[in-house]
Formats: C-alpha cells, sequence, structure tokens
C-alpha cells in the first residue's frame, strides 16, 4: 500500500508503487511512474513523463519534469528538468538544472571533444551514479557529469565533468574585499 496523504494532488495517468509516500502539498502530474519505496516531500512537483526509481527521495520544494531519476536518489529542494539522474547521486538544496539556452536554440553537448546538437530544445543534465553536488550548485544545459563526481555549491557548472572528478569554485582574496575566483576541476 501507498501512503498518499489529504489533499495532495494526482493527475492521471500515474502509476504508483506500493511502500510510497506522498505529501499533502505534493503534486503528480502525469504520465509518471514512482517505484516502491519512494518518498514525495511537501510542495513537491513530480510532472510530464517522469520516472522516479525505487527508495528515491524527491524532497520538499522540489521539482521533477520529464526526468528519470534512478534507484537510491536524493533531490534536496532541487529541480531536475529534462534530465537523466543515475542510481545512488545526492543533489544537494537548490541545485538547478538549466534545460534551455537563453537564445532558446538547439540544446548542444560535447561528444568526443566537439558541441554537437542534441536536436531538443530542452535537455537538461545527464548525471553518473553515485554524484553528489552541493548546495547551489547549477548546471548548464546538455552538460554531462560522470560517475562519483562531486560539484560544489554556489556556481555554474557548464563544461562535462569525468568519473571520479570534483568541481569547485576556490575564491582568492587580492585587495581589501575583493576577489577573483578561480574553477578547479581534478580528480577526486
Amino acid at each position: 500500500k501507498a501512503l498518499i496523504e489529504l489533499g495532495a494532488t494526482i493527475k492521471p495517468p500515474v502509476y504508483i508503487e506500493e511502500d510510497v509516500e506522498i505529501a499533502a502539498s505534493a503534486v503528480i502530474r502525469g504520465p509518471c511512474v514512482i517505484r516502491a519505496g519512494s518518498r514525495i516531500g511537501d510542495f513537491a512537483l513530480v510532472r510530464d513523463h517522469s520516472y522516479i526509481g525505487r527508495n528515491v527521495v524527491v524532497g520538499a520544494h522540489s521539482e521533477v519534469k520529464n526526468s528519470i531519476v534512478y534507484d537510491n536518489s536524493k533531490i534536496h529542494n532541487a529541480h531536475v528538468l529534462d534530465s537523466i539522474v543515475e542510481e545512488n547521486c545526492n543533489l544537494g538544496a537548490g541545485t538547478r538544472v538549466s534545460n534551455t539556452r537563453f537564445d532558446k536554440e538547439e540544446v548542444k553537448s560535447t561528444v568526443k571533444g566537439e558541441k554537437v546538437s542534441t536536436g531538443l530544445k530542452r535537455f537538461g543534465m545527464v548525471v553518473g551514479a553515485g554524484t553528489r553536488t552541493a548546495t547551489l550548485a547549477n548546471v548548464m544545459p546538455g552538460v554531462k557529469i560522470g560517475r562519483n563526481c562531486r560539484v560544489g555549491g554556489s556556481f555554474e557548472l557548464t563544461q562535462d565533468l569525468p568519473d571520479n572528478h570534483e568541481a569547485f569554485v576556490k575564491r582568492y582574496k587580492y585587495y581589501d574585499d575583493r576577489f577573483f575566483q578561480v574553477l578547479v576541476v581534478r580528480p577526486r
């Protein structure tokens, strides 16, 4: 049995397996699949062709749209749009995924070192298994993040990140209260 609190909004078609919990203020707008053991938090929105794997947490105030989120991943007050998130990932609070380009052209992604069109106007990110993002990480459209990566907070990731790497911003003080920032990408 699933526990769907009074007040939750569910617009079919939605397939919900056993042991799922959906908070009273959550909205599920199909078509969607929510697998066993998953939790959908307060004011969360899962919509439009999304697949939520087993034991996934879609935390309070999160949005998942047209995305696949594999087993045992956690999304904390984050937006996952037109994306794929493999298993055992943890997207920190405020992680945002841009799924469209500012100029509204087709999203490009890097393949073998070359930027190529995806043929899509909306495409977010692909995240490998075991990856974690920190608070307020921003990921630009078409970016691929490898397995077992760490993405620091409060900056935007504009390039692919290979397996087992980390990316973060390091701040340096150079004069009184002035700072400059450097993006650091290195193996873990």
